[in-house]
Parts: C-alpha cells; structure tokens; sequence
C-alpha cells in the first residue's frame, strides 16, 4: 500500500468504485489508503486529488477533518487550471461527506468559477445551485451577475430534470433570481420541457420558484403575480391536473406550498382535483403534513372566493353602467 504513487492512488480507487457496485470497501482498508494519499497531496494533479475524493464520497466516507483540511490545500493551489468540470465535482464532494470549507478555500474557488461559468455546462451550473443551497451560501453580488448570465444563455441545454434541481438548489439558498431570469426559465420548461419532465420535476420547480421568487418589500408590483407568470403557472398546472392522484406524498406538499406561496389563482376545477388528491393521500400523511397542507388548500380556496366576489362586483358595476345610458 505504502509504495502507491499519486496515480496509483487514483487508478485504484476508479477501478474499485467502478467494480464494488456501490459496496464500501472495509474501513481498515480506507483508512490506509487515506494515511498513504495524504502523505502525496502536494504531489498529486488537481484529476487526481478530484479522483480520490470522488471515490471517497461515492462510498461516502468521511476523513478527519484535519485530513480534508490538508486535502483542500492541496487543490487551493491547483484551481486556476481546474475545468469546470473539476470546480463542480470539489464541491460536490464536500457536500456529500459534509464538510464546508473555509473560507479561504470558498473565496479561492468563487474567483476561479467566476472566470470558468460561460464555459460551464448544464451539469455544473445544477450542481452549484444545488451545493450552494444546501449550504445556504448567497455567492458575491459579482458571482451572481455572471452565474445568472451564465444559467440563462444555457436554458435550451438543459433537461427538464436540470432545471428543475437548479430551481430546487437556488430555493433552498433562498436566493432572489431576477425576474427576467425567473419568466425565460418558466416558459422554457413549459414551452419546451414539459414533454420529458416528471411530475416530481414540476413540482420541485413550482416550490423552488416559490423561495426563489420574492415580492420586494414596499412594492406592489410582484412578477409572480404578473398575467405572463401567471399563465405559465396555469398551464403547469393543466399538465398536473390529470396526474395529482398518482403524486407521491413530498411532492404533492411541495406543489400545493409552491402555489400558494406563489398566490397562483387556479381554476376551480383544479381546486377540486387538489382536494381529491389530498383526500387520497391523507392516511398517508402525518399529523403536521395534514395540518400544513389543510392550511396552504385554505388559503387557495380563499383567493378563488375574492376573485368570484370581485367579478360578480365587476359584472354588477358593468350591468348597472349599462341600464344608466339605456336611461338617458
């Protein structure tokens, strides 16, 4: 073991990921890998070090913290000329073995992502998103600038399933997306992605949104209740519509909390297509789960009244304007 080289290292961990078939090798076996790789960092190429922490994350085994400290200088070093490939899959295995870097390490990395995001491809762009909200990091106002120019010139290059993890990523950070950003991404899912989606990515989509999307304080105008936004929702909405029984419990949550913190005024016949699916999945549902869920179907029945009563009133007002210049 001791007479591996850096390359060695990494060779023989691919070859035993690809061979264990998702088993972990014994843990006196790890460790003495890790004793060995550790004494190499310095000597080792930022695929190699990418390698061996990939290998130790699919297994999802932990170093000490002093270890992953000394691995991460290793790579500090080496990320101007990481691919954006390489940018992506570091954080990744920090999230996966639960370790947040310092941050030196973290502004390191923001500056060379930065340079490398219009080379990113979708996978990366879904995997920042995705680490960066598990993390609750709000990036750099400059990061942001790029990632959002970045994400959106991409939108077409992306599955349904990319970019419904994006969403998911970016409303986990509670990160605020600009609204063009937000109306361009709805209507390339619904336009375009709606024939490969899952109903697990709609709805993911619509409660990310829903965290993404948020109303600026004092303003009255809030884009998620622009007539654009609005008609993208409802048409999400009539692609789930005959689909709502078949939801599993957490994705039905998500919708129902995603529409109604996005205040979608749906349709009656939605509404009660909502109730019958939540009927369907009560027994399935905790005390706490029934309890939100009633409150957020509360909520949405609510606004379907006050749009009735204010169009019975605009009806009301109309027929009275009407009879008046009949009179004159």
């Amino acid at each position: 073991m001791h007479e591996l080289t850096p390359i060695g290292i990494s060779q023989l961990q691919l070859g035993l990921v690809t061979l264990s078939a998702g088993t972990s090798p014994p843990s006196a076996w790890l460790q003495q890998v890790v004793t060995v790789a550790e004494s190499q960092f310095q000597e080792m190429e930022l695929l190699q070090l990418c390698n061996f922490g990939w290998a130790l994350a699919q297994w999802r085994y932990a170093p000490p913290a002093e270890t992953f400290t000394a691995y991460l200088r290793a790579t500090e070093g080496l990320l101007l000329a990481a691919t954006p490939t390489d940018l992506a899959t570091l954080i990744w295995i920090c999230n996966k073995l639960s370790y947040v870097p310092q941050q030196s390490w973290l502004e390191a990395w923001f500056a060379t992502t930065a340079a490398a995001l219009p080379r990113c491809e979708p996978q990366h762009l879904t995997t920042i998103a995705l680490v960066l909200g598990a993390w609750g990091l709000v990036p750099v106002p400059g990061f942001s600038v790029e990632y959002w120019r970045a994400t959106k010139a991409r939108f077409q290059d992306f599955s349904a399933y990319q970019m419904a993890q994006l969403v998911w990523g970016l409303g986990r950070a509670r990160r605020t997306v600009p609204n063009t950003w937000a109306i361009t991404l709805l209507a390339t899912f619904t336009q375009l992605l709606l024939p490969e989606a899952t109903t697990e990515d709609a709805c993911r989509l619509i409660r990310g949104l829903s965290y993404a999307i948020v109303k600026p304080k004092g303003s009255k105008a809030w884009v998620a209740e622009s007539p654009v936004v609005q008609q993208q929702l409802l048409e999400l909405c009539d692609w789930l519509q005959p689909q709502l029984q078949q939801l599993a419990p957490q994705n039905f949550q998500l919708l129902v909390q995603g529409l109604s913190a996005l205040r979608l005024r749906v349709g009656e016949d939605f509404q009660v297509a909502l109730q019958q699916a939540a009927a369907q999945l009560d027994e399935q549902l905790t005390p706490m789960q029934r309890q939100l869920l009633a409150a957020n179907l509360q909520r949405m029945k609510h606004r379907i009244r006050q749009r009735s009563a204010r169009q019975v009133s605009r009806n009301s007002s109309s027929n009275s304007g009407s009879r008046g210049d009949g009179d004159l």
